[in-house]
C-alpha cells in the first residue's frame, strides 16, 4: 500500500479493534461521546437565543471510558503477574544433575506469561527425562495449555512402555480435550546416567542439533505435532553421543528472533554461533548462543518464547574460549 492507503487503513483497523473490544455499555458511551463532539444545540431565535456546546461533556465521557479501559488493564496485568510468579513456580529452578552428564535448561517468556516448557521428571530407575514443548499462540491462552500439558506428561511418563507410546497418548490426550486449532510441538529425550544414549521423541518440533568438533548435524523429523486433528504415529530415536559432541533442543523463538530491521535470527546465526562452541561445556554453549541472540535483537521487542536444552557428555571439556 501506499503510505496515504496504508495510514487509513491501519487507523480504520485501531478503531474497529478497539471498538469490538469495547463492553456494550462502553460502545453505546464512545458512540454518545463522538456524537456529543458535533452536536450544537440553540434554543430561541434572535439576541435571545441559546447557544449549548456538548463539548465538554463529550471529552468528559471519553476521559471517564480511558479511565474504566485503564482500570480494566490494570487488573489484567496483576492477575497475569500472578500467573507469571505461578508459572515460575511450576518450571524448575535449575537442570537436573545426572551422572555422566552435563545438562542446561532454560526458558524465558516474551510476554508475562509464556507457552513454552522446559522441564524433567526422574524416573525410579535413575533415569531423566528432559522435554521441551512449545504451545501454538502466547499469553495466557498459551500458558493454560502449557500447564496442562506439563501435568498431562507427568502423569503418563512413569506408566508408558516407550517414548513413541508417550508420544502417541500426549497426542490422542491433547486432541480429544484441546481445542480448535490448538497444538503443541514436543521433544522428550531420556538420560540414563553413565551411559553416552540419548532416546527421544519428536512430535512436529524443529530436529534437535548435534553440534560436533566439524559440523552440526540436524536429527531426523518427528512425527507430527500433538492436536493435530489425524491419527498421528511416533518413534522413537537414539543416539549415542561421541566426544566432544553436544546435543541441542531449541524453541522457534530463538530463529524466528526479530532485531529493529524486522530481519530474522534465522538457521544460519543458529548453526554460526552453536560451531563457535563445539566441544564447550553445556553452560557456555548457552550463554553463547543467548549472547549472540540478545546482540542481534537489541532494542526491538521479543516476539516469542526463546527455550533451550543443550545436552553433552560430562568430564570432556576443551578450554574456554
Amino acid at each position: 500500500m501506499g503510505l496515504v492507503r496504508r495510514w487509513l487503513y491501519f487507523g480504520a483497523w485501531l478503531f474497529k479493534s478497539l471498538f469490538l473490544n469495547l463492553t456494550p455499555a462502553r460502545r453505546v458511551m464512545l458512540a454518545l461521546a463522538l456524537l456529543l463532539l458535533w452536536v450544537r444545540a440553540q434554543w430561541g431565535t434572535g439576541g435571545h437565543a441559546l447557544r449549548v456546546d456538548f463539548g465538554g461533556l463529550a471529552i468528559g465521557l471519553l476521559l471517564l471510558l480511558l479511565m474504566l479501559e485503564l482500570k480494566d488493564k490494570l487488573v489484567a496485568r496483576s492477575e497475569l503477574q500472578a500467573g507469571r510468579v505461578i508459572q515460575q513456580a511450576l518450571l524448575p529452578k535449575e537442570a537436573p544433575q545426572v551422572a555422566g552428564w552435563d545438562v542446561w535448561i532454560s526458558t524465558r517468556p516474551a510476554n508475562e506469561v509464556g507457552g513454552d516448557l522446559v522441564d524433567f521428571v526422574t524416573n525410579e530407575d535413575g533415569r531423566v527425562g528432559l522435554v521441551l514443548a512449545d504451545v501454538c499462540g502466547k499469553g495466557l491462552p498459551a500458558a493454560l495449555l502449557m500447564a496442562r500439558l506439563q501435568a498431562t506428561l507427568l502423569a503418563f511418563v512413569p506408566d508408558v512402555p516407550s517414548l513413541a507410546a508417550l508420544a502417541s497418548r500426549l497426542h490422542k490426550a491433547f486432541r480429544t480435550r484441546g481445542l480448535e486449532n490448538r497444538f503443541a510441538t514436543l521433544v522428550y529425550l531420556e538420560l540414563e546416567p553413565g551411559s553416552s544414549r540419548i532416546r527421544l521423541v519428536n512430535a512436529g518440533h524443529m530436529p534437535p542439533l548435534v553440534v560436533g568438533p566439524d559440523e552440526v548435524q540436524p536429527l531426523p523429523a518427528g512425527g507430527p505435532a500433538l492436536g493435530i486433528p489425524m491419527v498421528a504415529t511416533y518413534e522413537e530415536q537414539s543416539l549415542d553421543l561421541g566426544a566432544g559432541q553436544t546435543l541441542v533442543v531449541y524453541s522457534d523463538g530463538v530463529t524466528e528472533a526479530l532485531n529493529e530491521g524486522a530481519a530474522f535470527f534465522g538457521d544460519e546465526r543458529l548453526l554460526g554461533s552453536l560451531r563457535e562452541t563445539a566441544g564447550r561445556p553445556a553452560a557456555e554453549v548457552a550463554h553463547h548462543l543467548l549472547g549472540a541472540l540478545e546482540a542481534f535483537v537489541g532494542e526491538a521487542r521479543w516476539h516469542d518464547d526463546v527455550s533451550l536444552i543443550v545436552v553433552r557428555r560430562a568430564g570432556r571439556e576443551s578450554e574456554p574460549v
